[in-house]
């Protein structure tokens, strides 16, 4: 859910905040999507495909051999770390979002009986 700010009660800090969340929004976690995406499409990310397709289809022989599980463990850390980055950024948004609204909560004052 969009948080509605009014800007002319943001404190400075606030402001910042929400200047992250703007940014976070616009460009960055979009950005961090796009480099799990582009990887996932690369040679390397193929090979990772392909190397899981693999481990699947000889799970009941002899599954991978030393050099394949090793160098899928390696394509592995690759992608997780991608993926990492992204969701640092995602969960990064989703607290500041929470401070904002808490912020917001704090300055509505309740109806005077």
């Amino acid at each position: 859910s969009q948080v509605e700010w009014t800007l002319t009660k943001l404190s400075d800090e606030e402001r910042g905040w929400k200047n992250r969340v703007v940014a976070l929004d616009g460009e960055l976690i979009q950005l961090k999507r796009d480099a799990v995406n582009e990887w996932k499409a690369s040679t390397r990310g193929k090979q990772r495909t392909a190397l899981m397709a693999l481990r699947r289809n000889r799970a009941q022989t002899v599954g991978l051999l030393p050099n394949e599980t090793e160098e899928l463990a390696e394509l592995d850390a690759e992608f997780t770390a991608l993926g990492k980055a992204r969701d640092e950024l995602k969960s990064e948004k989703k607290n500041l979002m929470e401070k904002i609204e808490k912020a917001h909560e704090s300055r509505r004052k309740p109806p005077k009986e």
